[in-house]
């Protein structure tokens, strides 16, 4: 049985086709998941939808901006996502040089840290020490590590600034 001279060709678009077709899928998801590279921390996009977040239904927690802050979790991007409360260092973002970084999301709690100047004192949960606010920046998303270059300090919060905003809050702070 022969062959039709263009039948090869055919098949070979047609395999080209679903390649495309699945590459172009893969990337609609990956972007419809929330991921976002380039940042310091992928903006997730959860919007309130009464006191919820649309992503996981949570309730958002009651934010009191002198509660002690809970360094709780090590990790990365699925205990972030617990949303409790608590601060997760991100251990993918340990470069040397760079203070280790702490992230929540603004609507699970960080966003009590976007009015805190430098020199307020704070607390941490478990420590009997005090804690003092040393740098505050806000860069745009997308950011890399390398803006908090030359931020003073033990250690540093990172939250987003809520929508309609796309920046990234940074504050250091030092045991004193």
């Amino acid at each position: 049985m022969t062959e039709h001279p263009g039948s090869s060709r055919r098949r070979l678009w047609l395999r080209l086709g679903v390649v495309i077709g699945a590459v172009g899928i893969a990337a609609a998801l990956f972007v419809a998941t929330g991921h976002r590279d380039g940042g310091l921390l992928g903006r997730s996009d959860a919007s309130v939808v009464e006191g919820r977040s649309q992503r996981t239904g949570k309730p958002y927690p009651k934010v009191n901006a002198d509660a002690p802050l809970r360094l709780e979790h090590r990790g990365g991007e699925a205990e972030l996502d617990r949303c409790d409360g608590a601060w997760t260092l991100m251990e993918e973002y340990k470069t040397d040089g760079l203070l280790p970084l702490w992230a929540q999301h603004d609507y699970c709690g960080g966003s009590q840290i976007l009015n805190w100047k430098v020199g307020q004192e704070v607390s941490v949960a478990g420590s009997t020490s005090t804690w003092r606010v040393t740098d505050v920046r806000e860069v745009p998303a997308g950011s890399t590590l390398e803006k908090t270059r030359g931020m003073k300090g033990d250690l540093l919060l990172q939250t987003c600034v809520p929508a309609p905003s796309d920046d990234y809050h940074l504050v250091a702070i030092e045991e004193i």
